[in-house]
């Protein structure tokens, strides 16, 4: 099924892992969120696998993809005015689209280079910009 928006994909994969027996949450802020004993994290993943490979998400256009991008450059000068490290190399935004498109291209992020220990500070300051569906 192809969606529209992160909520309504949480809400689709929330409602089958219920269905295959799973007890999950849409959480407020976004996803999906279960609990369950570290025995059961394989059988829990491989149905969210089977329950994500039914949902999918439209196509990006060209302004989804230089929307995205501008987006991430606003973070990037965030980060940067904050004195978070950042990466050394920024793509372009043709080769940011090349990424985009790739599965086998790991995907510029500008967060990649902060300290888990600094990343939810860093993205209250300098917020990710908004998912495209």
């Amino acid at each position: 099924m192809t969606v529209g928006s992160e909520a309504e994909a949480d809400t689709l994969l929330a409602d089958c892992l219920h269905a295959r027996g799973w007890d999950v949450t849409v959480s407020s802020d976004g996803g999906v969120e279960a609990e369950f004993a570290n025995e059961q994290l394989d059988r829990y993943l491989a149905d969210q696998e089977i329950c994500s490979s039914g949902i999918s998400h439209r196509e990006w256009t060209d302004a989804d993809y230089s929307t995205t991008y501008d987006g991430l450059l606003a973070s990037l000068s965030c980060l940067q005015a904050r004195g978070y490290p950042t990466p050394d190399a920024t793509p372009s935004l043709q080769r940011f689209v090349e990424q985009r498109r790739s599965p086998d291209d790991a995907i510029w992020d500008p967060y990649s280079q902060v300290p888990p220990s600094s990343l939810a500070e860093a993205l209250s300051l300098c917020p990710e910009p908004d998912p495209i569906y």
